[in-house]
């Protein structure tokens, strides 16, 4: 059974997917910091700020197949950004995975 704040982290990370966006003049991919900082700002953590989950979830979000333009959008919180039917896809498949590789016992 899924703990609460990794069924709050399934469903944040599925609703933030088709809202967060953006293509920044940078191509480069985000760094993990990038990311973790964006998933503790935006609560993509369940509401839970622990940094070891969020570094767990940015760790996730930089080894999917997600694109860079995705994940540019992630941090630059562009709401104008569309992610593709692929990034759809990977999105669900980082939701369900952080929500058993990043949801273990604190502490």
């Amino acid at each position: 059974m899924l703990r609460t704040s990794a069924r709050m982290a399934v469903g944040s990370l599925v609703l933030v997917a088709g809202v967060l966006a953006a293509c920044s003049s940078d191509d480069a991919r985000p760094s993990r910091d990038d990311l973790a900082e964006v998933i503790v700002d935006e609560s993509l953590a369940g509401g839970a700020s622990s940094e070891d989950l969020a570094d767990c979830m940015a760790t996730l979000f930089d080894d999917s197949e997600l694109s860079d333009s995705f994940l540019r959008a992630m941090v630059a919180k562009d709401d104008d950004y569309r992610p593709s039917e692929k990034d759809t896809a990977a999105m669900a498949s980082v939701a369900r995975e952080s929500a058993t590789s990043c949801a273990g016992d604190p502490g």
